[in-house]
């Protein structure tokens, strides 16, 4: 009889130099890193949260230039909400100290925008909450499906967070600090003149310069009873 036994875990390097690159990285730059399954450790294709700094632009034979490597940092962030200008595209508009913006994640988000009914009735009150890991930011709105204009208004805003108003009272939902926070539920209350289908969208940074755009929940229908118009639906 024979046991087999498995391991399940992070692939860990078999293959790496820690003293120093090889040789073979001095013409392609690539360190040839490797796993234990022996396949190669990839690039990232994220943009490169380093700079190299030259202190001169100009040089001379055998003179010396100092080189400085080392990580952006952030300029601009907005530790205590999202800013005004975030309300329509929901960017937050976080620079690097070389004033490049810091662009949202392509990945796909580890964040969900979950709410406690799939219908709603004019006036009425629901819970919507952010699942996911860990997060420092957020920016949070309903919006008629297709438009850029945030409706309703959001109330009992939880520890860190805190409800701003884009366009009227207390129409959407951001941080108030950089504290960490997890699994937070927000209580959104529609319009009394509701006529569409809504659905909420968030922009979640899990730290200043990484965040992901348009985490979407799905479609909350206007009940059955209560009249549709308009484009919205």
């Amino acid at each position: 009889m024979y046991v087999l036994l498995v391991l399940v875990g992070a692939l860990s390097l078999c293959n790496a130099f820690p003293n120093g690159a090889p040789k073979a990285a001095c013409v392609n730059m690539t360190p040839h890193h490797i796993y234990f399954n022996l396949t190669r450790v990839q690039a990232q294709t994220t943009p490169s949260p380093y700079s190299v700094t030259v202190a001169s632009n100009l040089y001379t034979a055998g003179g010396t230039v100092k080189v400085l490597v080392g990580a952006l940092s952030l300029c601009s962030a907005y530790p205590n909400g999202a800013p005004k200008e975030a309300c329509v595209t929901m960017m937050p508009g976080h620079k690097y100290a070389n004033l490049t913006t810091v662009h949202p994640m392509t990945t796909a988000s580890p964040y969900q925008i979950m709410v406690a009914s799939n219908q709603y009735s004019p006036g009425a009150t629901l819970k919507v909450q952010i699942v996911g890991p860990q997060f420092e930011g957020f920016l949070l709105q309903a919006r008629h499906n297709g438009n850029t204009g945030p409706v309703g208004s959001f109330s009992n805003p939880p520890t860190n967070t805190k409800a701003v108003t884009c366009t009227s009272g207390s129409d959407s939902m951001t941080h108030a600090n950089p504290n960490a926070k997890q699994n937070i539920t927000l209580t959104w209350t529609a319009p009394t003149d509701a006529r569409a289908d809504v659905m909420f969208i968030a922009t979640v940074a899990q730290v200043k310069n990484v965040f992901w755009l348009n985490n979407k929940s799905p479609m909350v229908t206007l009940a059955q009873g209560h009249q549709k118009e308009g484009n919205h639906v």
